[in-house]
C-alpha cells in the first residue's frame, strides 16, 4: 500500500471546507452535483482534484477513516455519510475530523524524519580497520 500524503490531504479538505462555504451554500446531498452547481462530499472531491490538478492527495482515506472512527464501523464509503447528513454541520465536522488525523500523521511523519536525521548525526564513530570514519 503507497504511502498516504498527508499535505496534500490537508490541502484537499482545506479546499473542500472552502468550496463549501462557511455555511455550506455548495453542499448538496443525493446527487453528485445539481444545477446550482451544489456538490456532494464525493463531487466535490472530484471536482476539486480536477481544477486544482492534484493527484495522490489520499483525502477520501482520512475522510472514510473519520467516519468510522465517529460511527464505529468497520467500513464506510463517503457518498453513504454524505447521503445520511441532512445538515452541513455533520460534513464540515467530519471534514475537520479527517483533516485531524491528517495533520496528526504529518506530525509524526515530519517528527520520524527529524528523528532519523538526528540520529544518524549524533551516532557514534564508525571503527573501519582501525580507523574512525564519521
Amino acid at each position: 500500500m503507497p504511502k498516504r500524503n498527508p499535505e496534500k490531504a490537508i490541502q484537499m479538505l482545506d479546499a473542500m471546507l472552502e468550496f463549501f462555504g462557511e455555511n455550506g451554500q455548495r453542499w448538496t446531498y443525493g446527487e453528485w452535483r445539481n444545477i446550482l452547481g451544489q456538490r456532494c462530499m464525493a463531487g466535490a472531491l472530484r471536482h476539486l482534484r480536477s481544477v486544482m490538478h492534484i493527484k495522490g492527495d489520499t483525502a477520501g482515506e482520512y475522510l472514510r477513516e473519520a467516519i468510522r472512527l465517529r460511527h464505529h464501523v468497520p467500513y464506510a464509503e463517503i457518498p453513504w455519510f454524505n447521503d445520511a447528513c441532512r445538515s452541513y454541520d455533520d460534513i464540515r465536522d467530519m471534514i475537520l475530523g479527517a483533516r485531524a488525523l491528517a495533520e496528526a500523521e504529518f506530525d509524526r511523519q515530519r517528527d520520524q524524519k527529524r528523528g532519523h536525521a538526528r540520529s544518524g548525526r549524533d551516532s557514534a564513530p564508525v571503527q573501519i580497520e582501525g580507523k574512525e570514519a564519521r
